[in-house]
């Protein structure tokens, strides 16, 4: 049974003094997994329409996912106008809006496409490879003269200018991460805080459940917190077994992640989330998940203290 719009909506768990509005929903938009605005308010979803198709994601690579564009015409928040603006994709993750063009992140390729629109009928025309040879890139970021990289062994910056069309510079590694993962818990994410005077990288675990040791998790399952130079790590908030979807609350500040939680614990178990991340915070992963809920795989090997 595939849940109705109204089905999920009612399944998910909220806290006081939120709600939830139906934005978009198939068959306009399928297996979204990333969105973000441009500076025109028009807002961009990653459809990654091939993703398991079966259980053993036969047809995964077909290029039939897409990037579409979604437009509230009124200016009320209701996206009334849908345009397909790049198709034929594999798998896109992660987009970012980059002055006149939006740079798109394929699954399982080593390069960043540059798309551009430019007669503005909200459709590109010109599609080029903008980087190239990477080493599974993810989280895309501008700061300054900068353009920064999340590839799964670490962030990298590159010399950016304002309208350049390409960059096939070598780059500068700033912080060396932990390559690989779980699934796909190859991928890193990178963001700024408001007043871009921090950024933010999510790694995910390196196991399903901790089975191979925790010592084979330092600095995974976290969010580490670093200067725009790399410097100054820290572990912000630990415990988030993958937590790459990652945002500031434009109101209050507050960092937010949708964390994608451990298998193998039965049917609808175990729930992904949305949680404010704080500053110091631990959330679970290993030992528990969803508050208290003590992981049975961990029972009586819990550290003191956790």
């Amino acid at each position: 049974h595939t849940r109705s719009p109204q089905e999920t909506i009612a399944s998910i768990q909220l806290p006081p003094g939120y709600h939830l509005q139906l934005v978009a929903s198939a068959p306009t938009i399928i297996s979204p997994v990333c969105m973000a605005w441009d500076g025109n308010g028009a807002m961009y979803v990653c459809e990654m329409r091939t993703y398991m198709l079966d259980i053993d994601g036969s047809k995964s690579h077909d290029r039939k996912s897409r990037v579409t564009r979604l437009e509230s015409t009124k200016g009320d928040g209701v996206y009334d106008k849908v345009t397909v603006f790049a198709d034929n994709l594999m798998l896109p993750r992660q987009w970012l809006p980059l002055d006149d063009r939006i740079l798109v992140r394929e699954t399982d390729t080593k390069d960043i496409f540059s798309f551009r629109d430019t007669d503005g009928d909200g459709k590109p025309d010109l599609k080029k490879t903008f980087m190239k040879d990477l080493n599974q890139p993810l989280g895309m970021l501008v700061y300054r003269s900068w353009l920064y990289i999340g590839n799964t062994d670490g962030i990298y910056r590159y010399p950016y200018k304002s309208g350049q069309t390409e960059i096939t510079g070598k780059g500068e590694k700033i912080v060396d991460l932990p390559p690989g993962g779980y699934n796909n818990h190859w991928t890193r994410n990178i963001i700024s805080n408001p007043d871009s005077t921090k950024f933010y990288i999510s790694t995910g675990s390196g196991s399903n459940d901790g089975e191979h040791g925790m010592e084979q998790e330092k600095r995974r399952a976290c969010i580490l917190e670093i200067n725009p130079d790399g410097s100054g790590e820290r572990v912000y908030a630990y415990g988030l077994r993958n937590p790459i979807g990652t945002a500031f609350e434009p109101k209050t500040k507050k960092l937010f992640c949708v964390v994608n939680e451990r298998d193998n614990l039965g049917d609808d178990l175990v729930p992904d989330y949305l949680t404010q991340v704080k500053d110091g915070g631990f959330y679970g992963w290993p030992y528990s998940y969803f508050g208290q809920h003590e992981d049975p795989r961990w029972k009586g090997k819990i550290p003191v203290g956790m």
